[in-house]
Protein backbone atom coordinates (compact mmCIF):
# COMPACT_ATOMS: atom_id res chain seq x y z
CA UNK A 1 0.00 0.00 0.00
CA UNK A 2 1.24 3.66 -0.79
CA UNK A 3 1.09 7.12 0.88
CA UNK A 4 -0.03 10.02 0.03
CA UNK A 5 3.25 12.37 -1.03
CA UNK A 6 1.63 15.24 0.14
CA UNK A 7 -0.66 14.09 3.35
CA UNK A 8 1.20 11.04 3.87
CA UNK A 9 -2.19 8.96 4.46
CA UNK A 10 -2.69 6.12 3.28
CA UNK A 11 -3.77 5.75 -0.34
CA UNK A 12 -7.05 4.07 -1.51
CA UNK A 13 -7.63 2.05 -5.10
CA UNK A 14 -10.38 3.35 -7.36
CA UNK A 15 -10.77 3.04 -11.23
CA UNK A 16 -10.78 6.34 -12.71
CA UNK A 17 -10.66 7.31 -16.26
CA UNK A 18 -8.94 10.24 -18.29
CA UNK A 19 -9.46 12.68 -21.50
CA UNK A 20 -6.14 11.88 -23.75
CA UNK A 21 -5.42 13.67 -27.07
CA UNK A 22 -4.63 11.36 -29.60
CA UNK A 23 -3.00 12.25 -33.69
CA UNK A 24 -4.93 15.35 -32.47
CA UNK A 25 -8.19 13.99 -31.01
CA UNK A 26 -9.07 13.62 -27.55
CA UNK A 27 -10.11 10.32 -26.33
CA UNK A 28 -11.87 9.39 -23.16
CA UNK A 29 -10.21 6.08 -21.48
CA UNK A 30 -12.26 4.70 -18.71
CA UNK A 31 -11.58 2.12 -15.98
CA UNK A 32 -8.23 2.69 -15.07
CA UNK A 33 -6.89 1.44 -11.70
CA UNK A 34 -5.37 4.06 -9.82
CA UNK A 35 -4.88 5.18 -6.15
CA UNK A 36 -6.82 8.02 -4.48
CA UNK A 37 -5.95 10.08 -1.32
CA UNK A 38 -9.15 10.17 0.55
CA UNK A 39 -7.59 13.58 2.43
CA UNK A 40 -6.93 15.68 -0.31
CA UNK A 41 -8.41 13.95 -3.29
CA UNK A 42 -5.25 13.17 -5.39
CA UNK A 43 -5.08 11.02 -8.01
CA UNK A 44 -2.03 9.25 -8.85
CA UNK A 45 -1.54 6.37 -11.59
CA UNK A 46 1.50 4.41 -11.94
CA UNK A 47 3.80 4.39 -15.06
CA UNK A 48 3.64 1.42 -16.02
CA UNK A 49 -0.17 1.36 -16.26
CA UNK A 50 0.15 4.94 -18.52
CA UNK A 51 2.69 3.37 -20.67
CA UNK A 52 -0.23 0.67 -21.30
CA UNK A 53 -2.83 3.52 -21.48
CA UNK A 54 -1.00 5.02 -24.34
CA UNK A 55 -0.14 1.90 -26.03
CA UNK A 56 -3.74 0.98 -26.13
CA UNK A 57 -5.08 4.80 -27.06
CA UNK A 58 -3.39 4.37 -30.28
CA UNK A 59 -4.79 0.80 -31.44
CA UNK A 60 -7.91 2.45 -30.37
CA UNK A 61 -10.27 3.31 -33.18
CA UNK A 62 -13.27 4.44 -30.64
CA UNK A 63 -13.84 7.77 -28.76
CA UNK A 64 -14.28 5.75 -25.32
CA UNK A 65 -11.54 2.98 -24.75
CA UNK A 66 -12.12 0.41 -21.57
CA UNK A 67 -8.64 -0.23 -19.82
CA UNK A 68 -10.02 -3.15 -18.47
CA UNK A 69 -11.51 -4.81 -21.53
CA UNK A 70 -8.10 -3.98 -23.12
CA UNK A 71 -6.00 -5.75 -20.22
CA UNK A 72 -8.43 -8.75 -19.90
CA UNK A 73 -7.59 -8.81 -24.20
CA UNK A 74 -4.03 -8.74 -23.78
CA UNK A 75 -4.17 -11.68 -21.25
CA UNK A 76 -6.33 -14.27 -23.36
CA UNK A 77 -4.16 -13.33 -26.20
CA UNK A 78 -1.09 -13.98 -23.97
CA UNK A 79 -2.76 -17.22 -22.71
CA UNK A 80 -3.38 -18.78 -25.90
CA UNK A 81 -0.29 -18.31 -27.36
CA UNK A 82 1.14 -20.19 -24.15
CA UNK A 83 -1.17 -23.47 -24.72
Amino acid sequence: MLKCKDCKKWLTSIRTELDIDSNNITKKVVNIPAKKCSICGKITINDSIMKRVNKYINECKEAVLDFQKYEDDESVASNELLL
